[in-house]
């Protein structure tokens, strides 16, 4: 009898060993994907699935590696392929447990985030029908799971994840999900993600980074931006993948300099381990060169950038051609017009319409000496020195309008109107700006220029901070006529703070 007890004491003690081992291999996988260690990752969960080949989690957690990897490299159809047919097994593996019991919550959570994630790959590669269904089916699995568990924390990051991005789909898109009849809730999705961060076990470190990502790229909070990125380094020291998106948090504030110290350290930490397109962050650290107007730098980084950029992966990514673009922006800095010439049109060989437009349009009007000045003072007002910038622009306006050569230079001096009024908006001096853009949007011609959402937009801001609301939301109306992302989530966001639609 002893013998038995102690042979059934072995046998559970050894199901609950292997549990555990499973828990870790888990555990372990993720960090290893977390640090760009892909591969690795990779390896720790084929030994999941090598060991229960009927649980769904490892091939699930696979397919995601292959997700992460695809979206470094969206050129790459052999990433993209791969996780498809990964997520495919998952689900097929998944709905055979629930064959067996269809309680299997755990199943159940697999095959609902097997579906989801097919929905974020179509919507990535713009199929918007198949991502409307994958990502609507693994939604309603999902919200089944939390209706018989509202504890099931892991389940929210999927919720999260749908919830947000059909609530920010481009407008011709968010036409189809209303026909479709897609829910989409910025808010809820925030809060889901939350959960997720706060009281996820496998998908803790993913809703982190999308969390972190949307903070930095979407939101613009970069404040829960940086404290998101600044908790993942805790957790994982020196990760090039987290200080990369640090490092564009602090560009985008402005505060380039310390752009620059993280970019500096982010190249430091990548080894030769870790699958990061290195390119992006010599592209990165171009940009914010170029805002300081350290032009042979810049040159040097985005030199880096195209000479790296095929070495992720063997594709071309997104900062070629537009590194190409900058190149020939600070090569005109430097006076050096053949080689802006020869990167304008390496840059117009690519295939983003909006890059081939632009670099045509400065290889016909190459930069004269006005230009680079405006240049420059752009340069100062975007890393936030704001007193220099205003110096240089009304030095510059007052220098055209006193030569006799305003009508050369009339678009000229509008764009400088503009800029000086928005460094006024930042330096909250609201009536002057308010004054200024007055001047701008009465003139006959304004609805044609560029600047003309963007000026209504900066109008109602003003107006919002002298407390004139209902001025601002007659502002704010024309200002969201316009199809910029950007523009449409600042105007989202100021007039929440208003309690108003």
């Amino acid at each position: 009898m002893q013998k038995i007890i102690l042979l059934i004491t072995g046998l559970a003690s050894l199901v609950l060993a292997q549990e555990k081992t499973l828990h870790l291999l888990a555990l372990e996988g993720i960090d290893y994907a977390s640090t760009l260690q892909y591969k690795k990752a990779v390896a720790a969960f084929d030994r999941m699935i090598a060991r229960e080949p009927e649980n769904p989690q490892g091939h699930f957690l696979k397919s995601a590696v292959y997700f992460w990897m695809f979206s470094a490299d969206m050129h790459n159809e052999a990433l993209g392929e791969e996780f498809k047919n990964l997520s495919l097994k998952a689900v097929e593996v998944a709905e055979k447990r629930l064959d067996k019991n269809e309680d299997d919550i755990d199943a159940l959570f697999y095959l609902g985030g097997a579906y989801g994630s097919l929905g974020r790959y179509y919507g990535l590669t713009k199929s918007y029908i198949n991502a409307y269904w994958y990502g609507k089916k693994g939604m309603n699995i999902l919200e089944d799971v939390v209706g018989r568990d509202s504890t099931y924390w892991d389940a929210y990051l999927g919720l999260g994840i749908y919830h947000y991005l059909a609530d920010v789909l481009p407008k011709f898109v968010k036409v189809l999900s209303f026909i479709l009849g897609i829910d989409g809730d910025r808010a809820q999705g925030i809060r889901e993600l939350n959960i997720a961060v706060e009281k996820g076990t496998y998908t803790r470190t993913e809703a982190m980074f999308f969390l972190g990502a949307i903070y930095t790229y979407r939101e613009r909070d970069y404040y829960r931006a940086i404290d998101i990125w600044n908790r993942l380094l805790k957790k994982y020291p020196d990760n090039p993948g987290v200080l990369v998106h640090l490092g564009a948090c602090y560009g985008r504030m402005g505060l380039c300099d310390k752009a620059m110290e993280v970019y500096t350290k982010t190249l430091a930490a990548i080894s030769d381990s870790m699958l990061i397109p290195v390119s992006s962050v010599y592209y990165q650290m171009g940009q914010v060169q170029f805002r300081l107007n350290r032009f042979d730098k810049a040159i040097d980084s985005f030199e880096k950038s195209v000479a790296t950029d095929s070495l992720f992966s063997g594709n071309r990514r997104w900062t070629y051609g537009w590194s190409h673009y900058w190149l020939a922006r600070a090569y005109e800095m430097t006076g050096n017009a053949e080689k802006a010439s020869y990167h304008y049109r390496a840059a117009m060989e690519d295939d983003n319409e909006r890059l081939q437009r632009r670099a045509a349009e400065n290889l016909e009007e190459p930069m004269d000496e006005v230009d680079k000045r405006l240049t420059i003072a752009r340069n100062l007002s975007e890393c936030q020195d704001y007193q220099n910038a205003l110096s240089m622009l009304e030095a510059e306006l007052k220098n055209i309008t006193e030569s006799g050569d305003d009508s050369g230079h009339k678009d000229k001096t509008e764009q400088i109107s503009y800029e000086i009024a928005e460094i006024y908006y930042r330096l909250g001096r609201y009536n002057i700006a308010i004054n200024a853009l007055n001047d701008l949007l009465s003139r006959p011609e304004a609805e044609s220029k560029r600047y003309y959402y963007w000026a209504h937009y900066y109008r109602a801001a003003s107006y919002v901070r002298i407390g004139m609301k209902q001025k601002a939301l007659e502002d704010y109306e024309i200002a969201s006529e316009d199809d910029d992302i950007f523009l449409q989530d600042q105007i989202r966001q100021d007039k929440a703070t208003l309690d108003v639609e």
